[in-house]
């Protein structure tokens, strides 16, 4: 659903992830950020796809915990192209194919925004495709840092992009 200053999709998948997501298009008056958590929940209530997310380039402040539940997460655009950024040499990345590679990725994501989510309800098997793939990257062993692309109309969305805080500032999440 589009309004002039919200979108709302969820393409049914089970998780937060996108494309279950709303995206608040500018900045909101003080009416439409009133209105803002009911006109999503609305939206998500009436679709069975699983739990939901909310990006903003600005704040929302006011806005009560429920039925919303806000993550404070940067959000950025880059232009295509490039060269791909060389991996530290000691990151491995493996491509999440099986429901314990999922739900490594799952607990990194949940733990590096601390969102306090079951990693089942932040990530799973099901959703993974050719257009909706997961890595997790690992030094010795360990799974350290992880990444999700969901390709649509064109575009290669990256997302949860997180590292654990003790393997940050090492490039892992670039790479």
């Amino acid at each position: 659903r589009l309004w002039d200053d919200l979108s709302c999709a969820d393409l049914e998948l089970p998780v937060a992830l996108p494309p279950n997501i709303a995206v608040v298009l500018r900045r909101l008056s003080d009416d439409e950020a009133d209105s803002l958590p009911q006109r999503v929940a609305e939206f998500y209530s009436e679709h069975p796809g699983g739990p939901y997310g909310i990006w903003s380039l600005w704040p929302l402040e006011g806005l009560p915990p429920d039925p919303l539940d806000l993550w404070h997460i940067p959000i950025m655009v880059r232009d295509a192209g490039g060269d791909a950024p060389v991996a530290p040499s000691d990151l491995e990345i493996v491509e999440a194919t099986d429901a314990s590679t999922v739900r490594e990725a799952a607990t990194l994501i949940d733990e590096s925004f601390e969102a306090q989510s079951e990693p089942d309800m932040v990530l799973t098997p099901d959703v993974l495709g050719d257009d909706f793939r997961t890595w997790v990257g690992r030094v010795d062993g360990r799974a350290v840092t992880t990444s999700t692309a969901y390709i649509s109309d064109g575009y290669v969305g990256l997302y949860a992009v997180a590292t654990t805080l003790a393997a940050r500032g090492r490039e892992y999440g670039e790479a």
